[in-house]
């Protein structure tokens, strides 16, 4: 099934977001909130906070807790480490 892995990059205790990372995959089940995920660029695994299923494209987009990082320049470090592994940056 196809699903979309999504997480927002902010800078800690400012608001507004600074980018995104998405990630496009082929899973083979359908993914729930209750399930842990893991990808190499983050150190532990992760539960989406939301799951969402797109009819129109029979898809999913699971939605990851935003990445709060102490600056600018760390949230554009870490950018490029999602990068890097194939993941879409904005």
């Amino acid at each position: 099934m196809k699903a979309i892995l999504h997480i927002y990059f902010k800078v800690k205790n400012r608001s507004g977001l600074l980018g995104s990372a998405r990630l496009d995959v082929d899973l083979p089940f359908a993914p729930s909130s209750e399930m842990a995920f893991e990808h190499p660029v983050w150190k532990d695994s992760r539960r989406p906070l939301t799951v969402i299923y797109n009819i129109e494209d029979s898809s999913f987009l699971l939605s990851f807790s935003t990445e709060e990082l102490e600056s600018e320049d760390k949230i554009q470090q870490q950018k490029e480490v999602y990068q890097a592994h194939g993941w879409k940056v904005t």
